[in-house]
């Protein structure tokens, strides 16, 4: 049990500071066998993510995670339901956004129900690019909850073992947009150029965070992977179509309301430049060629579409206008009266 303990200790906080290290020990702790709710005291508490973290999958725990991803990054102010402690050890187990694992014990602050409640009703809007709300980092595409909206900024409400105020100008903050191609194209800008990241992280992507990063600012809320994001929307098999035969269909297709998915890879396509379809895309390495960011790719010229096995469609149901926010730098506690 010590040994097993011990493993699972190491594994979470490896996984946590060093993703290839992570990576590592995945793969090569397949025979430890599954660990057992003895391990844990339950807790069922509602809690914040106070500064991005990484939701730690385990299969060794004994419970069933329906995921094969091994790391997630939570966005700072992210809403978590924690289940239960790791005994002995500064590591809660957790749901959040119906996938379970591990999350830091210094990460999150809990949240009491009335206060949960309050948060969870205030508007929202989302960053345009990374910023720094007091000394935490906030990602690109991050949910912020605002309480007044002034002439040139936003007060917004953060949840740190209590509420703060932090302000915000407005030019780097947006509200939910309409699909239109005039958007998608200007909400690429948010993301494109970043670094490709594994799992996610503040400043990378990535493809399926990507996708679902996107899609939520109009609206579109998408799973986390890539199997449940094309599972999720009309899709159709092409895996025995021919090169041509796809493109055929793609010129069919709407740019940005369509994915292009093969097995753990997800793609947006993004129209035709000449002859050539394109996609916006978080790739890491394909074909033995390092991208390593987020960006507009050929299809055809990188072999990527060969690879497609599905072709998905985007439900639209989003709605809003563009407004936008920037850090002013200060953020101050709030006192109750």
């Amino acid at each position: 049990m010590f040994f097993r303990n011990l493993l699972l200790s190491l594994l979470v906080f490896f996984s946590l500071t060093n993703q290839c290290l992570a990576s590592f020990l995945f793969k090569n702790l397949s025979s430890v066998n599954g660990l057992s709710f003895d391990n844990f005291s339950s807790v069922n508490r509602d809690g914040v993510i106070k500064r991005g973290s990484y939701l730690v999958f385990s299969p060794y725990t004994g419970i069933t995670i329906k995921n094969n991803n091994k790391l997630t990054f939570i966005k700072p102010q992210s809403p978590v339901k924690i289940i239960a402690k790791l005994k002995n050890q500064p590591f809660y187990f957790c749901e959040h956004e119906k996938l379970n694992g591990f999350v830091k014990e210094e990460d999150f602050s809990f949240i009491d129900d009335k206060s949960l409640e309050f948060f969870l009703s205030l508007d929202t809007l989302y960053l345009k690019k990374p910023l720094f709300i007091g000394d935490v980092l906030f990602p690109t595409a991050t949910e912020v909850r605002y309480v007044n909206r002034k002439k040139f900024f936003y007060e917004v409400y953060i949840w740190e073992d209590g509420f703060k105020r932090a302000y915000i100008n407005k030019k780097y903050l947006t509200d939910k947009i309409k699909p239109t191609k005039v958007n998608y194209k200007k909400i690429t800008g948010f993301f494109n150029g970043s670094p490709y990241f594994w799992a996610g992280s503040e400043r990378g992507w990535d493809c399926s965070l990507l996708v679902k990063d996107f899609y939520k600012i109009f609206d579109i809320e998408m799973p986390r992977n890539s199997f449940q994001q094309i599972s999720c929307v009309e899709n159709i098999d092409v895996s025995n179509l021919s090169l041509k035969e796809k493109i055929k269909i793609l010129k069919k297709s709407e740019p940005f309301e369509t994915l292009l998915y093969f097995p753990g890879h997800i793609m947006i396509f993004s129209g035709f430049k000449g002859k050539e379809p394109m996609s916006f895309q978080a790739i890491n390495r394909f074909n033995n060629k390092f991208y390593g960011k987020v960006g507009h790719f050929p299809l055809k010229k990188t072999g990527l579409l060969n690879k497609v096995t599905k072709i998905g469609y985007i439900p639209l149901k989003g709605q809003g206008n563009l407004t936008i926010s920037r850090v002013e730098g200060k953020i101050q506690s709030i006192v109750k009266d």
